[in-house]
């Protein structure tokens, strides 16, 4: 085997966190897509919308990452976990501290789900309910609303989850779990 082929060997608390950095990295990167795609489209976010904007992205990219990764078990918990307990950073009380976490995990789950039961195995790349309950959660708090049925912002959601997919895949096949 050629040495530029070889596979880095990381634990899996350490691919765990190198998969925290490029959910992250992928999360921004839609972020100013999407943002620039919802201003021409008319739709106007204020401070907390965009702030809501960007955790949905990052769950939605977290649930990419499970999605893709579903064997790599230690890895995404110590993914999960890094999300879950960044929420402690939040806090201004030691209340807070407690149930930040509790409540990003909560939500987490009640996201997982909504996406999970839209996923079609069948269906392929032809995921249209996925992207639209994607943006009922990114755009209007789960609901359902005509004004979600675009097929641009459809468009665009669709293609960044299997690009991602793809990217998530490409990126775990530079590893080896050594434990």
């Amino acid at each position: 085997m050629p040495i530029f082929n070889r596979k880095k060997k990381v634990t899996s608390e350490e691919l765990g966190q190198g998969l925290w950095l490029f959910c992250k990295k992928l999360s921004r990167e839609f972020y100013a897509s999407f943002s620039e795609t919802l201003e021409k489209q008319g739709f106007e976010l204020n401070e907390d919308q965009k702030f809501s904007l960007a955790r949905e992205i990052a769950i939605m990219n977290l649930w990419i990452i499970s999605k893709a990764l579903g064997e790599d078990r230690k890895a995404l918990e110590e993914l999960h976990r890094i999300y879950i307990f960044g929420h402690e950073n939040f806090a201004e009380t030691e209340d807070q501290k407690i149930a930040f976490p509790i409540e990003a995990k909560k939500e987490l789950h009640e996201r997982y789900k909504k996406y999970y039961d839209a996923w079609d195995d069948k269906a392929g790349g032809n995921q249209w309910i996925l992207a639209l309950t994607m943006l009922e959660c990114i755009l209007n708090e789960g609901n359902p609303s005509k004004k979600l049925i675009n097929a641009e912002l459809n468009f665009l959601l669709l293609t960044d989850v299997l690009l991602t997919m793809k990217a998530v895949l490409d990126f775990r096949a530079g590893y080896e779990v050594a434990d």
